[in-house]
């Protein structure tokens, strides 16, 4: 009996995946040189490393995004807030915070989401 378990043991350790070299633990800190201005900048002289070009935003449907996930997901977050209450009077508190998570959640989510795409 002894030695079905050494077998056992010994055909573990043999056929054990060991990790491959793309299942190792990167760096956690990888460190790189920062680039400072050197020389003072000057009251009124135009700073090198800023590029006004890069600078503007174009214009996306985020607000609109935030205003249609928040009154969706407010809806949602009321009508589980009712079906979780039990109480016969209808726990206006519970709703009422139901809506104004749901409405949060959804304006972020929402927001985000409208952020990504572009007006024409």
């Amino acid at each position: 009996m002894m030695r079905v378990y050494v077998a056992l043991v010994v055909m573990t350790i043999l056929l054990a995946p060991r990790p491959a070299s793309a299942q190792r633990l990167a760096p956690l800190l990888v460190s790189r040189p920062l680039d400072l201005p050197t020389a003072p900048i000057r009251v009124g002289q135009r700073q090198p490393f800023v590029d006004k070009k890069s600078s503007i935003v174009p214009p996306t449907y985020w607000l609109e995004g935030g205003v249609v996930g928040g009154v969706v997901i407010g809806a949602l977050g009321e009508a589980f807030a009712a079906g979780m209450c039990e109480s016969s009077d209808g726990c206006p508190g519970s709703r009422i915070s139901g809506v104004v998570f749901g409405a949060a959640l959804g304006f972020a989510v929402g927001a985000l989401i409208g952020g990504q795409i572009p007006k024409e």
